[in-house]
């Protein structure tokens, strides 16, 4: 966090590592105090919701879900069709977590998004292969955008 001389109201505080990530509300902080101090007019935008809504979403039981294994993509329901079955992890999650504001690249986005991939198994080719059906979700919906 270091002001940067001759840009007025900036302040770099890029490049913070995953410690940073945890701390990030405590800069934020510290960063609009900075600016204050510094003389900058700051107006609270009216739109923005510090609020996300969850994306994993407990379940109860297997109840309304569908599994296939061979066709990934037979039940045509995303909110029932499931891509993890370790993890109960249906379609419509991993779309709803493609279609948030912070961007999708990889599986492992994903997964750390909605546990995908992360069940016992840990996206076995052999056993569920959940990991191809993400990336299949990920190649259509980021594509669609």
């Amino acid at each position: 966090r270091e002001r940067v001389e001759g840009v007025p109201c900036f302040i770099n505080a890029a490049s913070i590592d995953s410690p940073g990530i945890a701390a990030s509300p405590a800069i934020a902080v510290d960063v609009v105090r900075m600016l204050r101090e510094a003389g900058c007019q700051l107006e609270r935008d009216p739109e923005f919701n510090p609020n996300r809504a969850p994306i994993v979403v407990p379940k109860k039981g297997y109840k309304g879900l569908k599994f296939s294994k061979v066709d990934f993509w037979k039940v045509k329901d995303p909110k029932q069709n499931v891509i993890c079955k370790c993890e109960k992890v249906t379609e419509q999650e991993v779309i709803d977590a493609c279609r948030r504001s912070l961007p999708i690249d990889s599986t492992q986005a994903i997964r750390k998004r909605t546990r995908a991939g992360m069940g016992h198994c840990q996206a076995d080719v052999d056993n569920y292969d959940c990991e191809a059906r993400v990336k299949q979700i990920i190649a259509r919906e980021c594509d669609a955008r």
